[in-house]
């Protein structure tokens, strides 16, 4: 009886464990998920900014 008690109590600590690794697997994911989706957003922009700063540059040498 006592080994089987001490076999499911390990069943139990392991699936808590690899619960534990899931959840946080996935919030670590998520986050380099946002930060990849940050540091694209400002490549973007600082993109677009360049290109339109050119753009106005360009236009206020014409004028």
């Amino acid at each position: 009886m006592f080994l089987v008690t001490a076999c499911v109590a390990m069943l139990f600590t392991f699936a808590a464990a690899c619960m534990v690794l899931t959840v946080a697997a996935f919030v670590v994911m998520s986050f380099t998920l946002a930060a990849a989706f940050v540091l694209v957003l400002c490549m973007f922009t600082a993109t677009f900014m360049m290109v339109l700063h050119h753009r106005l540059l360009m236009l206020f040498r014409y004028i």
